[in-house]
């Protein structure tokens, strides 16, 4: 099965900027499980910007491509992509980065695309 997740249901922070968060280095959790927790900061944001390469298998990368392109949005440039490795779920953050001025840039959260797999047939 395929979730489209609203980030604000998941994260506190959404909105990172370079020149106001770097400092602060504000880090958000995404809970795979109660127990267990996948912590990100701006650094893998800024990593992971105008960068198309995943850290998922092709299925599961394909999966989610198709999914999102059936969504006609285009407000992501970047993602970071994952697995939470408990229950083997494929987690896909979709992000808008962005530069602006001088010294600055930023990360907005825009969508989050989970594959939860539910018996061994879809792993």
């Amino acid at each position: 099965m395929i979730e489209y997740i609203n980030p604000q249901e998941i994260f506190s922070k959404i909105s990172f900027q370079e020149d106001v968060d770097f400092l602060e280095y504000p880090k958000i959790g995404y809970k795979c499980t109660n127990t267990s927790e996948i912590t990100f900061s701006l650094k893998h944001f800024k990593k992971y910007a105008f960068v198309n390469k995943t850290n998922l298998n092709s299925i599961d990368s394909e999966r989610i491509d198709n999914y999102v392109s059936s969504l006609k949005t285009a407000d992501f440039n970047s993602f970071l992509d994952f697995y939470c490795a408990e229950k083997n779920h494929a987690i896909r953050i979709y992000f808008l980065a962005w530069a602006g001025g001088r010294f600055t840039a930023g990360y907005d959260l825009k969508f989050i695309i989970r594959i939860i797999k539910n018996n061994v047939e879809e792993e």
